[in-house]
Formats: C-alpha cells, sequence, structure tokens
C-alpha cells in the first residue's frame, strides 16, 4: 500500500459516520456513460464536506451487444479512491483466492479496494436509481433536501428522502 493511500481504519470510521447528501442528483448523459454524483457531507455539520462522492454509473450499451449492468461507488476525492463499490460479474476473485459470484461489494482493504464480499442485501432495482439509492442505505447516507413527488392521481407532494 502506498503511504498516500487510506488505511481500513480511515475508510471504516468514515462508512460508520453518519453522512447527507442535499439532494438526489440527476443523471447525467456523457459519451458513453450515464452517471449520477453528489458530494457527501458530515451530517451534524453539513457544510463540512467529507472528501467523498457517491456516484453510480450505467455505460452506454454497443449496439448489437447485451447492455451492461450499472454499478455504484463510494469514492474518496483527495486520493482518488474506491473505498466501496457494487458491482455484478460472473465471479470476483479476491487477493487471498476465494471468489464471489454475481452482485459483490468492494471493500477497502490493505490490498485496495481488490476485496469484495458478497452484497447484502442484494440489489432489487437494477437501474442506476436503484443502484444510487442501494449506496445511499448500506453506506449510512441520507437525503436531507425535501422534494417534489408525484402522487398516482397526479397531484405533487412534499415529502422528506431520508435514507437512514
Amino acid at each position: 500500500m502506498r503511504p498516500e493511500e487510506p488505511t481500513k481504519a480511515e475508510i471504516d470510521y468514515l462508512i460508520k459516520e453518519r453522512k447527507v447528501i442535499k439532494r438526489i442528483p440527476p443523471v447525467n448523459g456523457e459519451a458513453n456513460a450515464h452517471t449520477m454524483k453528489a458530494f457527501v457531507f458530515k451530517r451534524g455539520n453539513p457544510g463540512n464536506s467529507l472528501g467523498l462522492i457517491i456516484k453510480a454509473t450505467a455505460k452506454k450499451a454497443i449496439p448489437g451487444l447485451p447492455r451492461p449492468l450499472p454499478s455504484a461507488a463510494l469514492v474518496l476525492l483527495r486520493r482518488d479512491a474506491r473505498v466501496r463499490g457494487l458491482n455484478y460479474e460472473q465471479w470476483h476473485d479476491n487477493p487471498d483466492g476465494t471468489k464471489v459470484v454475481g452482485w459483490h461489494e468492494h471493500i477497502w482493504t490493505e490490498y485496495g479496494d481488490d476485496l469484495v464480499i458478497p452484497a447484502r442485501p442484494k440489489p432489487e432495482e437494477i437501474t442506476i436509481h436503484g443502484l444510487f439509492k442501494w449506496g445511499l442505505r448500506k453506506w449510512n447516507i441520507a437525503v436531507v433536501e425535501e422534494q417534489l413527488s408525484v402522487n398516482s392521481n397526479g397531484s405533487k407532494k412534499q415529502n422528506r428522502k431520508g435514507i437512514s
């Protein structure tokens, strides 16, 4: 591990810390992917950035090939390190030789983000929005800004989008 990389203890502390994002971000289309990104703040002090972003990515499909599955990540910006991640692979090798099949979560350790564990709970909504919300719940991040939602009858109501 390079000296500038975060330690497992630092990352475990950040994951347990109660965190917030200001709002659910829109989906932005880029050249080869759709993304959602939001800066993460300390819950008790929303003006104090933790230097983290949560993001979800859905790569655009190449015509004639199956559509790639979306993924989510929690990234420590100052070190450009994915400290948590969620994605799907047929199997993923761990540094210790074990394998994880299907949906898995990347965990930051002395191996960087190479260690994976089975995703618990497994994602149910396999969309860019669904994986973004999975990351919010799993990584202890709430949404603080009230947003308008639409009732089934088409009228709008305000609700609190806190995901704890």
